[in-house]
């Protein structure tokens, strides 16, 4: 049945309809549905009920890939001790596993390269005491230049083996586990001594870290001033760490992060000018990782280089 109305096409619950008037003065009128329409709700409600199941599901799946992908971001930062928890056995999980195998077998050949590079440097550190011991006790009977260049070149091998131990140390150590109050002040006073540097800022620092490995620190970055910078070479003290200056040519840009890296010397660097294999900013940079800070380095304004070191205090 369908209401009366005009002769002619009209719609009518989701279809089409005609009326055609008869001599009797009624009408005839045939309806013919329209699937199409039907056909489009039918779609849309399919599809946002696919949606809407499938959320719980392709959720789960980015939330393991998102473990992932950190786990991986960890990793890559140097954490060699991330992994991943394995869920399921669908790709994801297969992934999962892939880098945990990999990083398992990086995280072992680094531990024996550590273990061989610190074993190495500990078993040279004798036979160079007893050389060094030797050409001392020749050079008293007989000096020479030969001998005094010699005797230099294994204090310098000495000096290099003991911080390649100590290199090794930190980079295997997250934090450090003998910490003491440290009186900051005085150390950069001690050390700035050596070298005539000018000690400014603030006149009290305490920090708990390790009193030699912060003497160190010091220490490089001081010798680094006078070995590459030029006078006024100066130390600041801050409440959090120190900076010390110098008023050298710089650092390039390109260089800032570089010089941080172990073994890493400029082009046109002299080992007999200018002395030192690379380790001494890397033990300054791993240094201040173990106290919870770290070290940068800035152009000084008006020329020279600005090392800036933060440190827990």
């Amino acid at each position: 049945p369908l209401p009366p109305g005009p002769a002619g096409p009209f719609r009518d619950r989701g279809g089409v309809a005609v009326r055609i008037p008869l001599a009797s003065g009624g009408s005839f009128a045939f309806h013919r549905r329209d699937g199409r329409e039907r056909l489009g709700w039918f779609l849309g409600v399919s599809l946002l009920a696919l949606a809407v199941g499938s959320w719980p599901l392709a959720r789960r799946i980015t939330r393991r890939l998102e473990r992932v992908e950190a786990a991986a971001a960890r990793w890559g930062g140097g954490d060699l001790g991330a992994r991943v928890v394995v869920e399921g056995g669908d790709e994801v999980a297969s992934l999962a596993r892939t880098f945990n195998a990999a990083a398992d077998r990086v995280e072992d050949l680094v531990a024996a390269q550590r273990r061989v590079l610190a074993s190495a440097s500990h078993e040279l550190r004798s036979p160079l005491a007893r050389v060094r011991l030797a050409l001392e006790l020749v050079a008293d009977a007989h000096p020479s230049d030969v001998l005094t260049g010699a005797i230099r070149d294994v204090e310098v091998l000495d000096d290099t083996v003991a911080e390649l131990l100590t290199a090794g140390r930190l980079v295997a150590m997250d934090r450090l586990e003998d910490a003491e109050e440290v009186d900051l002040a005085a150390l950069v006073r001690d050390e700035a001594v050596r070298v005539g540097a000018r000690v400014s800022g603030v006149e009290a620092v305490t920090v708990r870290g390790n009193p030699r490995l912060l003497g160190a620190l010091v220490r490089n970055l001081l010798e680094n001033a006078v070995r590459h910078g030029a006078p006024p070479i100066e130390v600041e003290l801050t409440t959090g760490g120190l900076v010390v200056s110098d008023a050298g040519a710089g650092v390039p840009d390109a260089e800032k992060d570089k010089i941080f890296e172990p073994f890493y010397r400029p082009a046109g660097h002299d080992e007999g000018r200018d002395g030192g294999v690379g380790l001494g900013l890397h033990l300054c940079a791993q240094i201040a990782r173990v106290h919870g800070g770290g070290v940068r380095c800035l152009d000084r304004p008006g020329g020279g280089s600005r090392f800036e070191v933060t440190l827990r205090a």
